[in-house]
């Protein structure tokens, strides 16, 4: 895999009302200690960018943004709840998942991850949902 890589993050929150989000982004790949990393920058909906973060290893992983319109760390491991605090200008909001599948495949010039897990904010139930997320060299 190139240093230099392309991140399509693809979510779906299914509540009552099914939320898809897509982001592509430019970003560096790097791996260290066993662990693989993918920084890049997302913009939010006002343009704002936000630096972002994934780091993942055998059974786990995490998603890290930092911007003006928050900041969150979310970890993932399959079959454990995982509390995060999601800090934002107006408050902040307890959040927990609970993971359900992490399943991360690598080849040459493309990882795919696929993620399941349920969402509670401040302990009520939220949503279900789903993220895939390809890395490819640029």
């Amino acid at each position: 895999m190139n240093k230099d890589v392309i991140i399509s993050v693809n979510g779906l929150q299914n509540n009552e009302i099914e939320q898809p989000v897509e982001v592509v982004s430019r970003g560096q790949f790097y791996r260290r200690g066993g662990k693989s990393f993918i920084k890049y920058e997302q913009a939010d909906e006002y343009g704002d960018m936000s630096k972002c973060m994934i780091i993942f290893g055998e059974n786990f992983l995490e998603m890290r943004r930092n911007g003006e319109e928050g900041r969150i760390h979310m970890l993932f491991e399959p079959g454990n709840t995982c509390m995060a605090v999601y800090e934002m200008p107006y408050g902040s909001m307890l959040m927990s998942t609970t993971t359900s599948e992490l399943d991360i495949t690598e080849e040459k010039e493309l990882i795919e991850i696929h993620i399941e897990y349920t969402l509670d904010v401040n302990y009520m139930y939220m949503s279900d949902c789903c993220v895939d997320i390809r890395i490819m060299s640029e």
